[in-house]
């Protein structure tokens, strides 16, 4: 829980507020680090003969970027609760992005000539110090700005700020390192001078723990601050409740045809924890043949709008245009006559390319058609992000770098932070066997699982499908089964949920004319096969090794569900070896060891999804939730529920437990979740009027103080392994988490509990290190329990 409840807090930002604000810490990042490295001679030898924007430049820009901001602020500021509050949270944020860019320059800037560390240091603290007092502001105005959108407007000047000093710091450390070469023969390889430069050398992760515990965190990579100001920049004013989730659909002559097609979308059965509107979405694919220059929509592509209108889907048009005068004049009258379209909220450009310069005038016909960036996303297709070869210095491909870098001596927005509302897009994929990739139909549903991997900086997945690679081996001739496929989607669909904007399936129907026209690209036919069950309530991950022989029945937490675990199933997996891999950065990864899993024989994962519900403490906002929030005490106390509905979700549980004690037996069959999954959990074990189970597994969770403890329940034996992180503060354990857990030591319950220093709450990591070693220990045979067992009491 985060947001309290203020009905009239404000939970998002005008985008023309968003834009001045983004001037504003644009100027003040780069004004501060600028500022810091004026006088150094790597930056005068860079500067000389040149002509380039300084700091004084910047400084000049501020006032005005502050007074645009400042103007904005009775359209919408003021509303919650007057011009005085208005007036201190505006205050606030601009001090904040002041603060913001004075610590990251005096972080990353001017230590190849700094004669004073120390003094860098005192400086940044004192930056910080500024910038938690403007923190503290905003959170004692939630009842103007919510806590959500105060984070998102901190994130976006943070990552403004490092990314400032961080293009800064890295063009003073080429220089440096330029200077080092040139004086190789002064250095003599003197070894004890290279060590106390690495002794004064503070590691990032160390240096940031002198902040304290609420340090937003550094960062040395400015083409990912570039990427996180972007998203931050968005967060502020675009509404992310609404993801596309849908198919693409061929536009062609026949109008009758398409309009059907549109409404059997809409009404395939969803359940409401993954999919809140259900398949919301339609990307409608324009041909250019179906269109004149008098008509640039044509007959087909205006019944497709006026049916998407009609029954509320979302509709990304994807234009296939190529840069140039001719492709731009049939955007924008594309643009014109689409924007009285209230159901347009993106356009998709695939054929665009990734040059900045060829884009800006695309970018600009769809803009100056009438789809603002208000209302429209606009979708391109990524270049290839990371360059894993020996010869890039950063990561990063040459052509990602390009959209994300800036020049030190212009230090001007590009034409993607200035348009605010584009987004990336890319296809998940699986790389065939002779790429490294699955060769059993096991290592395909694993490798399902990771298909957008690939693509997991990007925003959208803009197609995929069900396609199986050539030679997959299957244990039947008669190749994978329905059940196969079944986990088959889910898996796939796990992967596509993760992407932070959505995904859109291969198609609805291909055209006849498709060369590459198969059952599986085809969601229509999906369906039809019964592979595609989107109302499904739970996912399953099926038992490996050919017999059932134990189960786990797993709950998410709040905001999540079930299938971001079907995108990581190596939560319940076992090691299965060690070996050497080379990371994908290689200024982060040298050579590291890393652990491949698989599945443990015989063990099913059930994995059940909450519904999508409104939430009461944050006023009414829908998430998937087991069950309401009555209050939001951030952390200081346990939070009210409706008794009710925990009753409704253990009894929803109660219902999987019987099905999967018939088959396995009861001392075989787990139960666990994480967070409000685990207290779900732990509630519907100790309710369960059948008798005992093999384990309950409670991650960063806690017990009910309104719950009884049945005797009867105590005496089943059932064992509890807790695990907790402690710095955890959603649900602090010394403040009121322990003691919830002591009442069932106290009845007699075996609890075991597992501590570790430095966790927060929803810490995946942890989490999943949590899950392995309670199966671990769950699964394994009864004999090797017993030697263990034996062995401990020896010590």
């Amino acid at each position: 829980m985060a947001d309290g409840h203020h009905e009239n807090a404000l939970r998002h930002m005008p985008f023309e507020a968003v834009a001045a604000l983004s001037k504003v810490a644009w100027h003040e990042s780069w004004k501060a680090s600028l500022k810091r490295a004026s006088n150094a001679d790597w930056f005068l030898a860079l500067v000389e003969k040149k002509a380039f924007k300084d700091a004084d430049f910047h400084s000049k820009k501020i006032p005005r970027a502050q007074e645009a901001w400042n103007a904005l602020l009775p359209k919408w500021l003021y509303e919650p609760r007057g011009q005085k509050d208005a007036t201190t949270v505006s205050q606030a944020i601009l001090d904040a992005a002041k603060a913001a860019a004075a610590h990251a320059a005096a972080r990353r800037v001017g230590f190849s000539s700094e004669k004073k560390p120390e003094k860098a240091f005192e400086e940044a603290q004192e930056a910080w110090r500024k910038f938690e007092a403007a923190k503290g502001v905003l959170e004692e105005h939630r009842d103007v700005m919510s806590h959500s959108l105060a984070t998102s407007t901190l994130q976006l000047l943070w990552a403004s700020a490092w990314h400032a000093a961080n293009s800064v710091g890295e063009v003073e450390a080429e220089a440096a390192e330029h200077a080092e070469d040139e004086e190789e023969e002064d250095l003599d390889e003197d070894e004890d001078g290279e060590d106390d430069e690495d002794e004064g050398e503070d590691d990032d992760e160390d240096e940031d723990e002198k902040f304290g515990e609420h340090y937003l965190g550094s960062s040395n990579d400015s083409i990912e601050d570039h990427v996180a100001l972007l998203v931050a920049q968005r967060e502020l004013f675009w509404d992310h409740s609404q993801r596309w989730q849908g198919c693409r659909f061929f536009l062609t002559s026949d109008s009758a045809k398409i309009t059907s097609a549109l409404e059997a979308m809409s009404k395939v059965p969803c359940f409401s924890g993954p999919f809140p509107h259900g398949l919301n979405a339609a990307r409608l694919v324009l041909k250019e043949s179906l269109t004149t220059a008098k008509d640039p929509l044509g007959d087909a592509l205006r019944a497709a709008l006026l049916k998407a209108e009609a029954l509320g889907l979302r509709v990304m048009l994807e234009v296939q245009v190529k840069p140039g005068a001719k492709g731009e004049q049939w955007l924008k009258k594309i643009a014109e006559q689409a924007a009285s379209m209230k159901c347009i909220a993106g356009v998709a450009l695939p054929q665009a390319g990734c040059s900045l310069s060829e884009l800006q005038p695309l970018l600009t016909a769809v803009r100056a058609g009438g789809l603002t960036p208000d209302r429209c996303q606009i979708s391109l297709v990524a270049p290839q992000i990371e360059d894993e070869s020996e010869e890039s210095e950063d990561g990063w491909t040459p052509e990602f770098r390009a959209l994300h870098k800036t020049d030190i001596l212009e230090a001007t927005q590009n034409i993607l932070h200035l348009d605010g509302n584009i987004i990336m897009e890319g296809l998940p994929r699986i790389p065939p066997k002779e790429e490294g990739g699955p060769e059993d139909a096991q290592s395909l549903l694993d490798a399902a699982s990771h298909a957008a991997d690939c693509i997991q900086e990007l925003d959208l997945a803009s197609s995929w499908n069900l396609a199986v690679p050539s030679g997959i081996k299957f244990k039947s001739k008669d190749g994978p089964t329905d059940e196969w496929y079944k986990e088959y989607l889910q898996r796939w669909l796990g992967a596509v949920q993760c992407l932070e904007q959505g995904f859109f399936f291969e198609a609805w129907e291909l055209p006849e004319e498709s060369e590459e026209k198969h059952q599986n690209s085809e969601f229509a036919k999906l369906l039809e096969s019964g592979w595609v069950d989107l109302a499904a309530e739970d996912m399953v991950i099926a038992p490996t090794g050919g017999k059932h022989t134990h189960t786990f029945i797993y709950l998410h937490g709040f905001m999540c569900d079930a299938y971001s675990y079907m995108a990581e199933p190596e939560f319940f997996y076992k090691v299965k070896k060690a070996k050497k891999k080379k990371g994908s950065k290689a200024k982060d990864h040298d050579d590291e060891e890393w652990e491949e899993y698989e599945p443990h024989p015989g063990l099913k994962i059930v994995l059940p999804t909450a519904p999508n519900r409104k939430i009461t403490a944050e006023g009414g906002n829908e998430h998937p939730s087991w069950h309401d929030y009555l209050t939001d005490f951030d952390g200081e106390g346990e939070d009210d529920l409706p008794h009710e509905e925990l009753e409704a979700a253990a009894a929803r549980i109660h219902a999987i437990l019987d099905r999967e004690i018939a088959a396995v037996g009861a001392k075989n069959v787990f139960l666990g979740g994480a967070s409000q999954g685990s207290a779900v959990s732990l509630y519907s074990a100790m309710t369960y009027s059948k008798g005992g189970l093999g384990g309950v597994f409670c991650a960063e969770g806690h017990l009910h103080s309104w719950v009884e403890i049945p005797p009867e329940w105590v005496a089943t034996k059932t064992p509890i392994s807790v695990y907790h992180g402690l710095a955890d503060t959603t649900m602090p354990w010394g403040k009121w988490v322990e003691a919830t857990y002591q009442r069932l030591i106290d009845a007699g319950c075996e609890v075991t509990v597992t501590l570790d220093e430095g966790v927060e709450h929803c810490d995946g990591d942890r989490e999943q290190a949590w899950t392995r070693a309670f199966l671990a220990n769950a699964v394994r045979p009864a004999s090797v329990k017993v030697v263990a067992k034996k062995a401990g009491k020896k010590k």
